[in-house]
């Protein structure tokens, strides 16, 4: 293990073991209940403190793996918008290519017709 790999390996450790502290501390130092606000019209919810930290841990999982789930959906959408136009703008290439090679087949034929004209004819 490098040192660098080692300082890294450490200051995660000891960020992960203060946080986890940290948690644990609050938990046990805050372990009343308390009156929760959830809709109009509705009475208060009365839970303990480690019970609303849980579940707001939990719904800031799934809001963050939703928000993931919309932003690649987006993503997938725009990308498949792109290639339909890229797709299109192809198929007019290819259709001026396509033009442009039968003009230049009558310039050249014309071009080729007019020295042959101009070879055979007497000079004066």
């Amino acid at each position: 293990m490098t040192t660098f790999q080692k300082i890294k390996f450490w200051t995660k450790f000891t960020l992960v073991t203060l946080l986890v502290l940290y948690i644990v501390l609050l938990l046990v130092w805050n372990g009343r209940n308390v009156d929760v606000w959830v809709f109009f019209g509705q009475p208060l919810i009365s839970a303990p403190v480690w019970v609303l930290m849980v579940s707001s841990f939990l719904a800031g999982i799934v809001v963050t793996i939703v928000t993931g789930w919309m932003i690649r959906g987006y993503l997938i959408l725009k990308k498949r918008q792109q290639d339909k136009t890229t797709r299109a703008l192809a198929g007019e290439i290819a259709e001026m290519k396509r033009k442009a090679e039968m003009l230049q087949t009558k310039e050249a034929a014309a071009a080729t017709a007019a020295t042959s004209t101009e070879s055979s004819s007497p000079s004066i």
